[in-house]
């Protein structure tokens, strides 16, 4: 089912069965986690962890298990992701365990300017 603004959601159909074969139901609605890009400023040569370039939310609360992202740079001066300190290739998603996230960092390029980049977030559901 698709709500507006992108938003998906996800219909569960549990059920139970008392003693007497009779059939109990619910329905939950699933709404995946919302990611929002902060506004950030990183001076050349320096270094940020990526938690502080974004935020996400999540209406069901439910816990985020894993974060995609990519660099969409495309020069060798462009700034770079790194995981645990080990440089990330530009161009290409990088899925890592929601324990991992605090692993990422941005590079900030060595000419100012303006960078993009794309984030998924996961909660499992």
């Amino acid at each position: 089912m698709e709500l507006g603004s992108g938003h998906r959601s996800e219909v569960v159909n549990p059920r139970a069965f008392d003693p007497f074969g009779t059939i109990f139901g619910a329905q939950k609605m699933n709404f995946p986690p919302v990611v929002n890009a902060l506004s950030s400023t990183v001076e050349i040569g320096e270094s940020l962890a990526f938690r502080n370039m974004i935020s996400v939310t999540d209406l069901d609360n439910d816990a985020v298990t894993r974060y995609r992202f990519r660099d969409n740079g495309s020069t060798n001066f462009s700034g770079f992701f790194t995981l645990r300190g080990v440089r990330q290739n530009a161009n290409q998603w990088i899925t890592v365990a929601a324990e991992d996230f605090l692993q990422i960092r941005y590079q900030a390029g060595l000419t100012a300017g303006f960078e993009q980049f794309s984030v998924q977030v996961f909660d499992g559901l």
